[in-house]
C-alpha cells in the first residue's frame, strides 16, 4: 500500500464530506463524522457514479443520483439500488494532515465473495429480480448457511429491469450488461438456479413448493418476489402481432427488433414507463403517439402543473397526444395490427402497438399466505405473510410509517425489501428488522431525471421551490400538514438531503 496525504482536517467540518480524485477511475471519499475521520470509496456500488454531491446525515450517506446509502464508518451497504458496499481505507491524522493508505489492487465495491451451505435447511426464492438477488445477498451477508434454491420464470439471472424501457429500447446498452452480478457469483454464493421454470402452487401451510412438471419441493422459509404481469387490454386485435408489453427482458428484445421496421407507433397508456417507452422508439425514428384516458399526465402521482410540463418535453421531441380517450379497438391485416380505433371513433395508422396500463401482482399460485385486497400478499413490518414466508416486491402490500398499508411498484423498493426480506430470513424471530425505508424511484422523461422520494395518494397542498417549466425545480406534497413525499427536476443533492431527513424523522417516530 501507498500512504498518501489527501486531505487536512480544515477542509472537512462534522457532517461533512470531502471527494479526492486519485487517479483517472479511482477516487476516495473522507467523510467527519461527529470528530471522528473515516476513508470510503468515492464512487457508488450502482453504476460507478461519483458520491461527489452525496447527502450526509449522521455516518449515512446517500448517492444523489438513485438513492443506494452506505454507512461512512465502514463503507456497509445500508440501502439499495447496486449490491455491495464501499471499500474502506486505514486513515492516520497527523496535526491537521490526513494520510490515507492506498491500494495497490483497487476493489472499491467488495461483495461477499464465498459463501458455505453446510446447513440442513432449505431456503427458496421464487422470482427471479432485484429483490431475489438482494435477498440472497442479505441471507449470505447475515451468515445464514442454508441451501438456497432460486426459481424463477426468466431465462437470465436476476438483471437491471430499469434499463428495458430506456438504455436497451434505445440501443445504449447491450443484453450482456444487464444482469446485476454475473451468473458465477451465484455460484460461489451456493446458490442452485432453477431458471426458465414456473410455479404451479407455493404450499405456505404444507411448506412445499409444485412445479409446473410436477416435481415437488419442500423448504423451510420462503421469499415470494415474484412481480407483476402486464395487463391486457380487452378490445378485439390486442391478440395481433406486433402488440406489445414490456416487462421482461424477452418482451423488450422482441420490440427492439420490430421498433427498427417501424413507422407509426402507438402506445396505449401514459404512465411512467409508457412514456419512457415513448422516448426511446422515437428515437429509432419512429412516429409514436400516446393514448390514454387521462386527460393531464401524471396527474394523480405530481399534480397538473409538473404533468403539462411532462407532457411539452414529450411534445417537443415529436411525441403526440391523444389525451381523454379510451380504445375501441386494435385492426389489423394478415395478422398483424395497423391501425387503432379509438372510443372517440378517430382511427389512428399503427404498424407497433405497446400497452402499458399497469400490472397484477403475481399471486395465484399461492395457498396458506394473507392476502391483501388489491391481490398482492398482506405483510407485516418484517415482510412475513405466513409462518416463515415472506414476499417483497411489487405483489407485497405493507404497512408504511407515514401513509398505511401500501402497494408500492418501484424498482429500488422491491430491492430493499429483498435485502430486509433475506436478512429476516437468515435471523429467529427476536433478531428480526422491520422495513421502514422511504419510497423512491427515478423517471427519465426524454433526458430529464426525475427524482420522487415518499409516497403520497393524495395531497392537499404542493409547494413549489422553483419553477417546473424552466426545467429546475423541487416540489413538496403536503397532507394535513404532513410532508408526504418530494418531487426533484436538476436539484439531485438537494432532494437526497431532504430524504434523508424524511428518513431520519420516520426513525425516530418509530
Amino acid at each position: 500500500m501507498t500512504r498518501k496525504k489527501i486531505a487536512t482536517t480544515v477542509e472537512i467540518p462534522s457532517g461533512q464530506t470531502s471527494y479526492v480524485e486519485i487517479t483517472e477511475d479511482h477516487s476516495i471519499l473522507i467523510a467527519n463524522v461527529q470528530g471522528q475521520y473515516h476513508a470510503v470509496y468515492g464512487k457508488c456500488s450502482h453504476y460507478n457514479l461519483p458520491l461527489k454531491n452525496a447527502a450526509v446525515c449522521e455516518h449515512r450517506i446517500r448517492c444523489p443520483f438513485h438513492h443506494a446509502c452506505f454507512d461512512l464508518r465502514d463503507g456497509t451497504q445500508l440501502e439499495t439500488p447496486g449490491i455491495g458496499g464501499l471499500a474502506s481505507y486505514e486513515l492516520e491524522v497527523e496535526g491537521n494532515d490526513i494520510y490515507v493508505h492506498l491500494p495497490e489492487d483497487w476493489n472499491g465495491h467488495p461483495v461477499i465473495e464465498e459463501a458455505k451451505n453446510d446447513h440442513d435447511e432449505h431456503h427458496v426464492i421464487i422470482g427471479g429480480g432485484v429483490a431475489a438477488a438482494n435477498a440472497i445477498y442479505g441471507m449470505r451477508e447475515a451468515g445464514c448457511q442454508a441451501r438456497i434454491t432460486l426459481i424463477s420464470a426468466e431465462e437470465k439471472v436476476p438483471y437491471d429491469r430499469t434499463a428495458l424501457s430506456k438504455a436497451y429500447l434505445q440501443g445504449n446498452k447491450d443484453a450482456e450488461a444487464l444482469p446485476l452480478l454475473p451468473e458465477g457469483w451465484y455460484d460461489q454464493m451456493k446458490v442452485e438456479l432453477r431458471l426458465n421454470t414456473r410455479v404451479y402452487e407455493a404450499n405456505a401451510i404444507d411448506k412445499t413448493i409444485t412445479l409446473e412438471g410436477g416435481e415437488q419441493l419442500t423448504f423451510n422459509k420462503l421469499l415470494i418476489a415474484t412481480g407483476g404481469s402486464p395487463r391486457s387490454l380487452s378490445v378485439d386485435g390486442a391478440d395481433l402481432e406486433n402488440v406489445f408489453t414490456v416487462r421482461n427482458f424477452g418482451e423488450s428484445k422482441a420490440l427492439l427488433a420490430a421498433a427498427e421496421k417501424a413507422e407509426r407507433v402507438v402506445v396505449i397508456g401514459a404512465g411512467f414507463i409508457g412514456l419512457e417507452i415513448a422516448m426511446s422508439l422515437g428515437k429509432h425514428d419512429c412516429h409514436v403517439t400516446v393514448v390514454a384516458p387521462d386527460t393531464t399526465l401524471f396527474e394523480k402521482q405530481w399534480g397538473e402543473r409538473v404533468g403539462r410540463y411532462v407532457q411539452s418535453l414529450h411534445e417537443e421531441a415529436g411525441v403526440t397526444f391523444q389525451l381523454g380517450h379510451g380504445v375501441e379497438k386494435l385492426s389489423g391485416e394478415y395478422g398483424k395490427v395497423n391501425s387503432v380505433t379509438m372510443k372517440n371513433g378517430h382511427e389512428l395508422s399503427a404498424d407497433l402497438v405497446v400497452i402499458g396500463i399497469g400490472v397484477s401482482p403475481n399471486t395465484d399460485f399461492i395457498v396458506g399466505a394473507a392476502m391483501a385486497e388489491n391481490g398482492g400478499l398482506a405483510a407485516d413490518q418484517y415482510l412475513s405473510v405466513a409462518k416463515d414466508v415472506y414476499a417483497a416486491g411489487d405483489i407485497v402490500e405493507y404497512p408504511d410509517p407515514s401513509s398505511g398499508r401500501v402497494r408500492i411498484e418501484h424498482w429500488k423498493v422491491a430491492g430493499q425489501q429483498g435485502r430486509i426480506a433475506g436478512k429476516n430470513m437468515a435471523t429467529n424471530t427476536n433478531g428480526q428488522v422491520p422495513y421502514r425505508s422511504l419510497p423512491y424511484f427515478w423517471s427519465n422523461q426524454q433526458g430529464k431525471n426525475f427524482r420522487y422520494a415518499g409516497h403520497a395518494e393524495n395531497w392537499d397542498r404542493i409547494d413549489f421551490d422553483g419553477r417546473p417549466e424552466d426545467g429546475e425545480f423541487i416540489a413538496r406534497y403536503f397532507k394535513d400538514g404532513q410532508l408526504m413525499a418530494v418531487l426533484g427536476l436538476g436539484r439531485d443533492q438537494e432532494v437526497a438531503e431532504m430524504v434523508e431527513k424524511m428518513n431520519k424523522n420516520r426513525s425516530d417516530a418509530t
